[in-house]
């Protein structure tokens, strides 16, 4: 499992829990999210803060609806030779298929 400090979603957005689908800001630390190999992993700490950066936009191919986050949220995408971590505002590692943009275009 990999940890990271400081990432964020906005309030609404949708995660994926063993019960369905949750909004991220009803999460707490009783409570487990489905990671990216589909497995259960313990909601570890919650936190809000003021965001005074771009929230930046990535839609998925296979999901084709826009996922918000700020950009130091890392994303797995796929390779031609296996999966890498990218951060949302990376737009030199990122697939073309997945366009970041500012969230109030």
């Amino acid at each position: 499992m990999r940890t990271y400090d400081q990432m964020c979603f906005p309030p609404g957005t949708k995660v994926l829990t063993p019960d369905g689908q949750q909004n991220v800001e009803d999460l707490g630390e009783d409570d487990f999210v489905i990671d990216e190999n589909g497995d259960e992993q313990p909601v570890v700490e919650t936190m809000e803060r003021h965001v005074d950066e771009e929230i930046v936009e990535i839609t998925p191919e296979r999901i084709n609806k826009p996922i918000r986050a700020t950009g130091e949220h890392p994303f797995k995408v796929v390779r031609n030779d296996g999966f890498e971590w990218v951060d949302a505002s990376d737009r030199r590692r990122r697939p073309a298929r997945s366009r970041p943009r500012h969230a109030g275009e």
